[in-house]
């Protein structure tokens, strides 16, 4: 349903129940109708007739009321029932002036799986002096009766939803001189024979489908529409029709070249007088192929949002079954209505103001919140971000709901065949697509802005996504966003100002798919910290969440990170920082199901920047391998071995292991000890290792390499770094491209008592291999050779893994043999991994960073 002006109040979990009591064949509007109390919602019924009907076509029949299949339509039979109701006569008399209409006899409801793309006949035959005194023949027709839930207009009005019966006069095709009255059926309906003083006026009109199928093999070269005048709009039926038609044949051709299953059957247009003058349009769930419109709407702009936004409800309604609408009704607002107002704006993308654009106070309660907050309209912009990532997303859930909630024997046809299988649309989306990066739409919505980029800084656009009323411009925090309180503010001599003076700042998910966001800010001038924020999140034990840490200067992006913060480890993000730089953090716990968490704190300080730091001096120019090897083997005593731009192939050469007896044992294309090896960048200064070797580069002693690409083509067991038994290591922009099949991009190895500490910053970890049997990115082991074990801690942030069975690997299997191995990690940048941080225990495997 849409609401033109201020948002209903959806109802509370309660509804499903209201849905359930119902029964398969209650016709359920999303509306808001008259109403009157003394209405049940629910027909006593009398009796009933079933017929099975298949290719030989055939009629069901109870009294004076029957429904005939065309012959040469259905590959197989399929249960055809009429069931005798009461009379409609008391109940219409509420919502219909009795000397304008007049129900007759008794009312049937008609019951069938079928969704045909063929019309299905319902004949009523009467008698002449069953008529009502003062009506024709020539105006009988039949009235079908709708049960409906009016949405409250006014947040707290109705605490519970009440049924609305709507009983529906329309035309039918009359023979005074047969006594019968028949009319097109495509589907399931309650229906009465009923005398009208004269039959509402109509206008049908047809588009023409341009050879494309609506569905299955058969599809009509037509589909065709009518729109019913119950109510007449105050300039005219014609305009109105006019506009109607418009905003139907530009939804249709839209929905139609996006390639979703469009109903079959005549869509009738229903205009009625709801009884807030506010409700715009409604369909009902059961009945996909009608649509009501509030007589009132008296507008082009008016029209044209809600007829697509109706019309895409027939698509969704059509494409599943009424027990999964009933059932998962609370569950699936946000996709029902958010989908449609996504919809909406495709037919219209370039007039704005065509849907309900969220502001930032959404963003603080769950996409999928049970009620859904402003009815669900405004999770369109969940539906646009997951279009612009992955489009044609909506069209497959779609699709899959249709295949579950249909019977396969008769896709080949125009023909839908529902099942009883009840299934929600969110479970549809979470099969489609099960691996949603909800950090990404979060901070895509709420900083970046960057997709429907069409609709930025357009004239007129206040109101759409990114206008200054919602979501605001690019590259900058949505309007109400920090919220008072939430802003930070680091001074010299001041918590935050350093490593060992943290300061701690509280942030709350109280909701799963939703976000917290919070600002760190500097102090200008002298008392500014300036270097490297860092933000360590405390792990918590219920739910893993994800975070983005966003430096900002202006609307330019500094720095960004991305974290995933696990059950059981700190995770750092780091950004640079000055004192023209803010800082966003959007804290995320992305998971479908509530975990019920709630505060939380992470600690705050300014470093310097990188672990490595500016070059040591003396500073080594290098040009050529000769050179290189030449400086390794007496290299600058803490200085800096620098290569020029360039590429280089040392060769193998046995190095002096210092400290070992036999000289000129490690074979290696280099060794580093005590030194600095920086290259000009990593697109600059290239090193191509070739032979098949144990290990390239051996490590051992303190060493920090930078700022280069190694490339590795050893053999099945070649790693591109072995560093063992060093204290402290150290490894920023570089690249390693390893192609070896079972082989390591970094091997460390500590077997003597104390402390060792690897930091890998800002790299890439490339496994080339096509066919891997067993790789690592980082192999780290700890050997308790002696009474006390090595320590050996891996700091690894901003670095990439690609390809690698493993991204680290280690194990703490066996107290008595290893070491304390400690890493620490923001989890986020892993692709094409078996394992992203994989510890063997004593207990088997466990994924760090799930």
């Amino acid at each position: 349903m849409f609401r033109g002006g201020n948002y209903i109040k959806m109802p509370s979990k309660r509804f499903n129940q209201i849905f359930l009591l119902l029964g398969a064949s209650t016709l359920l509007a999303i509306s808001s109708c008259s109403r009157d109390d003394s209405v049940s919602p629910v027909v006593p019924t009398h009796g009933g007739e079933t017929e099975q009907i298949g290719n030989e076509g055939g009629t069901v029949t109870l009294g004076n009321i029957s429904i005939t299949v065309p012959a040469g339509y259905l590959p197989e039979s399929l249960p055809f029932t009429l069931t005798e109701l009461k009379s409609f006569t008391l109940d219409a008399s509420y919502t219909l002036d009795p000397t304008t209409y007049q129900p007759m006899g008794t009312a049937c409801r008609f019951d069938t799986p079928l969704r045909s793309g063929v019309p299905l006949i319902l004949t009523v035959s009467f008698k002449a002096e069953d008529i009502p005194s003062g009506f024709d023949a020539a105006n009988l027709g039949v009235i079908q009766r709708v049960t409906s839930f009016p949405e409250a207009v006014a947040e707290g009005s109705r605490s519970l939803p009440q049924p609305e019966v709507h009983h529906i006069p329309l035309p039918a095709m009359v023979s005074p001189e047969s006594g019968t009255v028949t009319f097109e059926v495509f589907g399931g309906g309650t229906y009465q024979l009923v005398a009208m003083s004269e039959p509402p006026e109509t206008y049908p009109f047809a588009i023409e489908t341009g050879g494309m199928k609506t569905t299955g093999a058969m599809g009509a070269s037509e589909a065709k529409f009518e729109i019913v005048h119950l109510k007449t709009p105050a300039g005219g039926p014609d305009g109105y029709n006019m506009l109607v038609e418009e905003a139907i044949r530009a939804a249709y051709a839209k929905y139609q070249s996006m390639g979703f299953t469009l109903p079959q059957g005549i869509v009738r247009i229903v205009v009625v007088e709801f009884e807030d003058s506010l409700d715009c349009g409604s369909v009902p769930p059961d009945d996909p192929l009608r649509i009501e419109l509030n007589y009132r709407l008296a507008t082009p702009e008016i029209i044209r949002r809600t007829v697509p936004h109706e019309y895409f409800h027939c698509i969704q309604f059509y494409n599943s079954n009424p027990i999964s609408t009933r059932t998962f009704w609370n569950e699936d607002t946000w996709f029902i209505e958010g989908s449609a107002e996504w919809a909406t704006d495709e037919v219209y993308d370039a007039i704005p103001g065509r849907y309900s654009a969220p502001t930032a106070d959404r963003f603080k309660t769950s996409l999928d919140a049970i009620p859904s907050p402003n009815g669900g309209y405004d999770t369109v912009a969940f539906w646009k971000w997951l279009e612009a990532r992955n489009p044609g997303t909506i069209w497959t859930i779609l699709e899959h709901q249709r295949l579950i909630t249909s019977q396969e024997p008769f896709s080949v046809l125009d023909i839908m065949v529902i099942n009883t299988n009840a299934v929600s649309y969110e479970a549809s989306l979470r099969e489609v697509r099960p691996n949603v990066p909800f950090l990404s739409f979060f901070r895509s919505s709420l900083f970046h802005k960057d997709y429907e980029q069409d609709e930025i800084l357009v004239d007129g656009a206040s109101e759409d996504l990114w206008g200054p009323n919602r979501l605001g411009p690019p590259r900058q925090l949505a309007p109400g966003l920090p919220e008072t309180g939430r802003t930070t503010v680091l001074r010299k001599g001041e918590p935050g100002d350093r490593a060992d003076n943290p300061k701690p700042v509280d942030y709350v998910l109280d909701e799963n798919l939703a976000a917290d966001v919070f600002v760190i800010k500097n102090t200008p001038g002298d008392n500014a910290v300036e270097g490297t924020l860092h933000v360590k999140f405390e792990p918590d034990a219920d739910t893993p969440y994800e975070a983005a840490v966003i430096a900002y200067k202006g609307t330019t992006v500094a720095d960004e990170t991305m974290v995933v913060v696990t059950a059981t480890q700190n995770t750092t993000a780091r950004v640079a920082f000055d004192q023209d730089t803010e800082v966003a953090v959007i804290v995320v716990d992305p998971h479908w199901e509530d975990t019920w968490w709630g505060g939380n704190q992470c600690d705050i300080w300014v470093a310097g920047e990188s672990p490595c730091g500016e070059l040591p001096e003396p500073i080594l120019e290098i040009d050529n391998v000769e050179a290189l090897v030449a400086a390794l083997e007496t290299p600058p005593a803490d200085g800096t071995i620098r290569l020029a731009p360039g590429t280089y192939y040392p060769p193998t050469k046995l190095w002096d292991d210092v400290g070992d007896p036999q000289p000129d044992t490690r074979l290696a294309h280099l060794m580093l000890d005590g030194v600095t090896l920086a290259g000009s960048g990593v697109e600059e200064t290239t090193i191509i290792m070739t032979q098949d070797i144990w290990w390239s580069v051996f490590v051992r002693g303190d060493a920090t390499i930078r700022d280069l690409t190694i490339v590795g083509y050893g053999g099945t067991h070649c790693s591109s770094f072995y560093v063992g038994d060093v204290r402290d290591f150290r490894m920023c922009n570089v690249v390693i491209e390893n192609f070896s099949t079972e082989g390591s991009a970094i091997v460390c190895e500590a077997w003597n008592p104390g402390t060792f500490n690897i930091s890998v910053y800002d790299c890439t970890l490339n496994s080339m291999t096509a066919e891997p049997w067993w790789t690592s990115g980082i192999n780290i082991s700890a050997w308790r050779w002696g009474t006390t074990a090595p320590t050996i801690n891996l700091d690894l942030k901003k670095t990439k893994f690609y390809n690698w069975t493993t991204g680290v690997g280690f194990a703490n299997v066996d107290p008595t043999e290893d070491g304390t191995m400690v890493v620490d990690t923001d989890c986020y940048f892993f692709s094409n991994v078996n394992y992203r941080v994989y510890e063997m225990t004593p207990s088997g495997g466990v994924e760090h960073c799930p």
